[in-house]
């Protein structure tokens, strides 16, 4: 029966285009929108785009039109020490117990470089302290008041054995009161200033032995000699003037003695081999050479 109703009740839908019904979907909310809220900005600027102007590349002037070192016609000019010197020139011939009679003296150039020989100038040493010879530690304030771009050195050590010590410091004082300092060092710059035949070799290559001669107080067979060198300081200000100068002893086992000072032009020393020999063989007179003939020594002091 049941079966029934049902296949009449599907042949109806089915005959009256009748279909399932549909439920209707669920109402959405719908959503309130909101005005925007209206801010007001300042307008930006336009942006500018400008071209960024190329820094302008300064060419070198040419070495002729650069500003020297030096101020032109700086010819080498030895310093005058007269008041400084402890022992003058004159008094060598006087000296018994040193071969201070063998050394040049007064107007000499040696090494191409112009000296003016008027004395020595000694600093404290141990060794020479120890024999009773204290010389002072130093030697302060030495008038220059010019500008130049080397400063020449002659001079030599007592008691030196190139063993690299300090021996002596030069020191610039320059016009607006700064200064620079160099040390002199044993073996680099000078030797001691008794040696035998072979010619010392000094590590700096702007120091060489310009002058040496037969010491006549040797007792030695062939006799020893005597030397001095020459050490060229480059000033690195030379532009700028120097006032004054000062030597100091590094206080060590060596003493220092100088006999001259020469400024001028850088690369001025220059050595003829020949000549050196020429004067180690005695063919050159020493300058103030006495026929008195003193008693030997082989202590290094004045």
């Amino acid at each position: 029966m049941r079966f029934r109703v049902a296949l009449c009740l599907a042949v109806a839908f089915s005959f009256f285009g009748c279909s399932k019904p549909q439920v209707p979907p669920a109402p959405t909310k719908r959503v309130r929108e909101r005005p925007p809220i209206l801010i007001d900005q300042p307008a930006r600027p336009a942006v500018e785009v400008t071209e960024v102007a190329k820094p302008e590349v300064e060419i070198p002037p040419k070495a002729a039109d650069q500003e020297p070192k030096v101020a032109a016609n700086t010819p080498p000019e030895p310093l005058d020490l007269t008041t400084r010197y402890q022992t003058p020139a004159t008094a060598f011939d006087l000296i018994k117990d040193f071969p201070w009679r063998d050394v040049p003296r007064n107007t000499q150039t040696f090494g191409n470089v112009p000296l003016e020989i008027g004395g020595m100038i000694c600093l404290w040493g141990e060794e020479n302290a120890k024999r009773g010879v204290k010389f002072p530690e130093e030697a302060k304030g030495i008038p220059v008041a010019r500008k130049f771009d080397s400063l020449y050195l002659y001079h030599a050590g007592f008691f030196c054995s190139g063993n690299g010590s300090a021996v002596a410091k030069v020191v610039f004082h320059y016009a607006d009161g700064s200064s620079t300092t160099s040390e002199l060092v044993d073996g680099t710059h000078l030797h001691d200033w008794f040696g035998g035949q072979e010619a010392p070799v000094l590590k700096d290559p702007n120091s060489k032995m310009v002058w040496r001669g037969v010491n006549s107080m040797s007792t030695k067979t062939p006799p020893g000699q005597i030397r001095f060198f020459i050490t060229e300081i480059s000033n690195p200000r030379p532009a700028d003037e120097i006032a004054t100068i000062d030597l100091v002893s590094a206080k060590g086992r060596a003493a220092y003695v100088i006999l001259a000072m020469t400024t001028g032009p850088s690369k001025l020393l220059k050595v003829v081999s020949e000549q050196m020999e020429d004067s180690a063989k005695g063919d050159e007179k020493p300058v103030g050479k006495s026929d008195e003939k003193p008693k030997a020594s082989t202590e290094q002091a004045p």
